[in-house]
């Protein structure tokens, strides 16, 4: 049943996660080399004193609570000084379910993770949690370390939604980050997003936005002779204006707006602004 679930889930993260593909890939770049080099081991480390537990249909648990409610659990769980049990993905409240991912979406919000005090395993506290019943299936969390030991943690952006963007961690784009930043290439990468527009003057994306530097805006004239009128910060190809080429997109299609600003965002979104 645990292998299933976990399957099911998995499944469901990829769904979540295709606007993030490309910055995936950066992540994965980088630690590629590494994380080889640690694949041979017998057994990977656990981040102590935490558990991943995922419940049966009908569990609720407030945020931040240390008690299920299910006797059974609750028993096993007081032998291991269980003190907090917080949801794992947050940021699903966030999306939209489709027929496809329902199932899927749903089971994600019932997973949690199970921090403790007591000096255990995690493999045996999974173990333990995982016979109460309530429990879909208990595992612990494997720890892949990129880096040599000795450095120092990647520091977090202090973006003030950052903690319910989980996935941010599980990618372990903290420590890409640490390593390169387009920004601070020489000249900086450009990334070119093509979406349904996006909502560049958004208070995260403006400060990051390409500009042609060789175009004068809104003279209605092709200054740098590139086929294109007025491409300041980009080109519109769908509104059927060639002479329009304001990258926001179709007032008409407000989900691509969204869409395209979010991929952005994951891009190019400035961070460290406490936005």
């Amino acid at each position: 049943m645990a292998k299933f679930a976990k399957e099911r889930n998995e499944r469901a993260l990829i769904v979540c996660a295709r606007s993030l593909a490309i910055f995936g890939l950066l992540a994965l770049g980088l630690s590629f080399s590494v994380h080889a080099q640690n694949s041979g081991s017998k057994e990977p480390a656990w981040q102590p004193q935490v558990v991943v537990v995922q419940f049966e249909e009908g569990v609720r648990i407030a945020a931040g609570a240390a008690k299920t409610g299910l006797q059974a659990f609750d028993s096993r769980a007081s032998q291991y000084q269980v003190h907090q049990i917080s949801r794992a993905f947050p940021f699903l409240d966030h999306v939209q379910p489709t027929p496809t991912t329902a199932q899927n979406l749903e089971a994600l919000r019932r997973t949690y993770y199970v921090r403790y005090h007591a000096i255990a395993g995690p493999r045996q506290v999974a173990k333990t949690l995982e016979a109460a019943r309530g429990v879909v299936y208990a595992e612990p969390v494997p720890v892949f370390r990129f880096f040599k030991s000795g450095l120092r943690y990647p520091a977090e952006p202090n973006d003030s939604l950052y903690s319910e963007q989980t996935y941010l961690r599980h990618m372990r784009l903290p420590e890409a980050w640490d390593e390169v930043k387009g920004m601070d290439g020489n000249p900086p990468v450009v990334i070119a997003i093509v979406d349904g527009g996006g909502h560049w003057r958004h208070e995260d994306l403006v400060a990051n936005v390409w500009t042609n530097a060789d175009e004068i805006a809104d003279n209605g004239i092709d200054d740098d002779n590139n086929g294109f009128i007025d491409d300041v910060h980009g080109v519109n190809f769908a509104n059927g204006d060639d002479r329009d080429n304001d990258p926001t997109g179709l007032p008409a299609t407000p989900f691509n707006g969204l869409h395209g600003t979010a991929v952005a965002g994951v891009a190019n979104a400035v961070s460290d602004n406490a936005i």
